[in-house]
């Protein structure tokens, strides 16, 4: 049993924090059994149906499971719940899923009360006996095993004793014993409630015959009273008992209270015929005081005191727990300690002291003794008593007056101190005075020396209406914020998410270095370390736990009057005054709830369909949306349980869902997912492990992989038609190009070149003329000469004007054509010799190849003066060689070392071109006479690869002959 368990037995009634659940909130109307399961959630029965309770929201759907809604009996047995019937019939939930025994398989008539042994066995006590599972059958017991038959009124497992009370008696059944055994019901009555002897004879107990009885973990015994509920609580050292009661003119839902519960976190739970109640320890106590406390202000003096007053009421002294009444008049507004252990109390129209037991009234300033108690009622805003004894007093709409030696001063004779009331005093421990005012200004009197501080001086929390002062920190507040002082400069604090502290009444820094802010949204908690951090950053957010009226505290801040609203004991609490009374938090031990939640997925949803969360699931196809359903109980705190959740496939990392028990996907596509979701109680303590769920979105055919590659393969095929056309597109043009050229070089042939040629004829035949002058025929012969280059350099012309491109075969077929070309102008006879299976070329390397060896043979038909001339092809694996060679003069070693004759480029061209293909070219004389040149082109880069092959063979299919 957790810790706030133990609290409660150390709280009275009054002191616990109260919450009541009825048909409103979706609670049944009437709850009869109670029971909690090892997942955390909290079961109710009723004569209408079973329901659990997450503490947040009630769950009533699984009421439908039940063969009957009368339930009468529920018993926790780890993930297993057992519900036992009024008409008779049990029935097992495991999983949400559920297993029945009709009455007739247990016929011991209506369901009582359940309770498991030490051995493991199953017993369910009914109106007419007892019964114990057996080998998944019920087995009804009596006689036989020393249980006379009776009506069984209580039944329960203590200590390992098995414990029956019938309408005849009491038994109990002993670890490893087969048989029960009469017991006296003192005894028996003492084993159910854990009862000292002593009080059972000292104190009238409740009968053994009320069902709805518990000790909570405190060893306090609650119990169903004749009205409402009832609290025996006695001390471990004395026979002394405290009886509370608690009605339904104190909050109660009901004066009838059927059930009883503790649950795993310390909080007690009551079924009622009207609903629900729960009853925990909070973390802020709050401090029982008689009468009206709403507008309360207090002190707390050296002894441990604490003296309280308030409108409407008279200063209470509350010491050790008593509270006893003082003199010192009603309607306080302001109270003060000062350092003799005196106590000063303004209120209604008087100011009072008291000392050692004795009354003073203290006159109060002239300005103010002819003032009438209405007046001045309610105006007195703070006091403070210097280390001089003196002792100052704001009255607002008037001033600041000081009172020593019996002398009131206005505003102690300080003229450097602003002209109006200030809404907090303050004596530090170094002797100084600090007086804070509205619109951020602050004064501090330090040994006779004034210093002002304003929002030149950084202040921005507004009206300043906190101050504390700690060593050297120094800590103000105000609705607009809280600042810290930080070498002669205010810094204000801001809280991470943007939290400004505004309404700032109260602030403490205790002893560890914790701050405590008392501010309008409640009380603040920046640790040591925060603190730490942001005075030597001021600009960083800070973090901070935040504690509001869940967590006790009385009510809303109290702004401007009476303050200050938070101080800290001796003892180390730390008190907060708020709109309907004060209440105390010990820093140094706040209550935890230390039980990890047990996180849940409760239901998928998508389309409005609700699915089944079985292993397995697959989705429909076309599933674009769905949300989850989640939660986490935590019955101390359930507002404040946090989840985050995370989609695996979707979700690069954990969202934060914050209070939300729902996750929401939208655009989901087909495939495989798993959703995990994990939860931290309101003390931060996360669940052991991420509640999972595995499923799956099944696709539609357009989907599917099969689908994509088929769209792929049709995208590829239609680019490749396309492809194709376009090529086929090109090949045409090509061929009307090529044709055109053709044309173009046939009619050159035919005329220009044919008449060309005939006139070189007639030329050398002038100029074989003996009987023409000698410089004549000479000069016929330069013209014949000139006339024949002119014929080599058309027919030039023309070979590549016919050119129109060679990527295979067609190379040999254009270098057999220049072949024959020259050699039917020149007279060297010409031969070309193939061997090796032909490949597809590139078309850039067939080019460079062709130009480069067309090149060759001019110069070899031009230049060498040879008899023949040659030109081998020769296809190989690695690549393709090419090689013309002349039997003639050869070729001058100058131009081999050089290269290149000078003002010639046919050879650097042939070079630069074979280099462009990344070919080998060589030069160099035979042996024998001659000259020949060789061309190596490597396969790499020069053969097309099978694509080009079967793309060759798709050109050639798709061929369309030139118009």
């Amino acid at each position: 049993m957790s810790s706030a368990a133990e609290a409660i037995g150390s709280l009275s009634l009054s002191q616990l924090r109260h919450r009541v659940y009825t048909s409103v909130d979706g609670a049944p109307d009437q709850v009869t059994v109670l029971a909690q399961t090892s997942d955390g959630f909290l079961w109710l029965g009723s004569p209408t149906g079973l329901a659990r309770f997450d503490g947040a929201a009630f769950d009533a759907s699984f009421g439908r499971l039940l063969p009957s809604p009368n339930v009468h009996a529920l018993f926790s047995d780890g993930e297993d719940l057992w519900i036992g019937y009024a008409y008779g019939g049990v029935s097992r939930l495991r999983g949400g899923q559920i297993a029945n025994y009709d009455a007739a398989s247990i016929p011991i008539g209506g369901i009582d009360s359940f309770a498991r042994s030490l051995d493991g066995v199953l017993w369910v006590a009914g109106s007419k006996g007892l019964a114990k599972l057996v080998g998944g059958r019920w087995l009804r017991v009596g006689a036989e095993i020393g249980l006379p038959d009776q009506n069984i009124i209580w039944m329960a497992q203590t200590d390992g004793t098995l414990w029956v009370m019938g309408d005849r008696g009491a038994y109990a059944l002993a670890p490893g014993a087969n048989r029960f055994i009469p017991m006296d019901r003192d005894r028996l009555y003492r084993a159910r409630m854990h009862v000292p002897a002593s009080v059972v004879r000292q104190f009238k107990l409740p009968s053994l015959s009320n069902r709805s009885m518990l000790i909570d973990g405190a060893g306090d015994l609650w119990m169903r009273g004749e009205k409402g509920v009832t609290r025996y609580r006695w001390s471990r050292t004395s026979d002394q008992v405290v009886v509370e009661n608690m009605t339904s003119a104190q909050g109660l839902s009901s004066d009838s209270v059927p059930a009883l519960l503790q649950d795993r976190e310390g909080n007690m739970w009551l079924g009622t015929a009207r609903g629900l109640d729960e009853f925990s320890a909070p973390r802020f106590t709050r401090l029982d005081l008689p009468g009206r406390f709403e507008v309360p202000s207090f002190a707390l003096a050296a002894d441990g005191s604490l003296w309280a007053g308030s409108l409407w009421q008279g200063v209470l002294r509350v010491n050790q727990g008593r509270v006893s009444t003082t003199r010192l008049g009603k309607d306080v507004w302001c109270i003060l300690v000062d350092n003799h252990g005196g106590i000063w109390a303004s209120g209604d129209d008087k100011l009072r002291y008291w000392l050692d037991g004795k009354l003073s009234q203290i006159p109060l300033p002239p300005a103010l003794a002819t003032l009438s108690a209405n007046d001045i009622s309610g105006l007195f805003q703070a006091m403070a008593v210097d280390r001089q004894g003196g002792l100052w007093l704001s009255v607002a709409k008037y001033d600041l007056y000081y009172l020593a030696h019996g002398r009131w001063t206005l505003r102690g004779g300080l003229g450097q101190l602003p002209t109006m009331p200030p809404i907090r005093l303050l004596a530090d421990d170094a002797g100084r005075m600090w007086f804070t005012y509205p619109d951020n200004r602050i004064a501090v009197l330090d040994h006779g020396k004034l210093q002002v501080y304003t929002k030149a001086n950084g202040l921005a929390v507004g009206n300043v209406q906190a101050i504390h002062v700690r060593g050297a920190q120094v800590w103000v507040g105000g609705d607009l914020g809280v600042a810290h002082l930080e070498y002669g400069r205010f810094a204000t604090l801001r809280g991470v998410h943007g939290e400004t502290f505004g309404g700032t009444a109260g602030l403490v820094e205790t002893a560890a270095g914790e701050l405590w802010i008392d501010g309008a949204a409640g009380v603040y908690r920046i640790s040591a370390a925060e603190v730490t951090r942001v005075r030597a950053d001021p600009t960083r957010p800070v973090g901070f736990e935040l504690f509001n009226q869940q967590d006790g505290l009385a009510g809303p801040a109290l702004q401007i009057r009476p303050g200050p609203t938070m101080q800290l004991g001796r003892d180390g609490r730390l008190w907060v005054a708020r709109f309907g009374g004060i209440s105390w938090i010990d820093p140094e031990h706040v209550r935890r709830n230390r039980i990890a939640p047990v996180v849940s997925i409760q239901s998928l949803h998508a389309a409005g369909v609700a699915y089944p969360l079985a292993a397995g699931l697959v989705l429909p196809k076309l599933t674009r949306s769905l949300h989850f359903d989640y939660t986490a109980p935590s019955l101390s705190m359930p507002q404040r349980v946090r989840f985050r959740y995370q989609l695996e496939g979707v979700d690069a990392g954990w969202q934060d869902a914050g209070m939300r028990r729902q996750a929401f996907y939208t655009n989901l596509g087909p495939g495989s997912y798993r959703f995990r979701v994990r939860a931290a109680n309101a003390d931060g303590v996360e669940s052991a492990y991420d509640a999972t769920f595995d499923f799956r979105i099944a696709p539609a055919f357009y989907q599917t992989w099969w689908f994509g590659v088929l769209c792929g393969c049709l995208v590829l095929g239609t680019l490749w038609l396309l492809y194709l056309l376009r090529l086929r597109q090109l090949a045409v043009h090509d061929r009307i190009r090529g044709a055109e050229r053709e044309r173009i070089a046939r009619d050159l042939h035919d005329t220009l070149l044919q008449g060309i040629q005939g006139l070189q004829l007639h030329l050398q035949t002038w100029a074989a003329d003996m009987s023409l002058a000698p410089h004549r025929r000479d000069e016929m012969g330069r013209v014949a000469m000139r006339t024949r280059d002119m014929l080599i350099d058309g027919r030039d012309r023309i070979i590549a004007l016919r050119r129109s491109g060679v990527t295979d075969g067609g190379l040999v077929a254009a270098l057999r054509a220049s072949g024959e070309d020259y050699a039917s102008m020149y007279p060297a006879c010409f031969a070309l010799h193939e061997d090796g299976e032909p490949r597809m070329l590139r078309p850039e390397a067939a080019n460079e190849a062709l130009d480069i060896m067309r090149e060759g043979l001019r110069n070899a038909f031009v230049h060498a003066a040879a008899g023949c001339i040659e030109l081998a092809v020769v296809w190989q694996n690695g690549g393709l060689c090419l090689r013309v060679s002349d039997d003639g003069r050869g070729i001058d070693e100058a131009v081999l070392r050089t290269g290149g004759r000078a003002g010639h480029w046919g050879l650097p061209g042939m070079r630069e071109r074979a280099a462009r293909v990344g070919a080998q070219f060589d030069l160099y004389q035979r042996e024998g006479g001659g000259t020949m040149l060789s061309l190596w082109l490597p396969a790499r880069g020069t053969f097309a690869d099978t694509r080009a092959r079967l793309l060759r063979g798709l050109q050639r299919a798709w061929k369309v002959p030139a118009e």
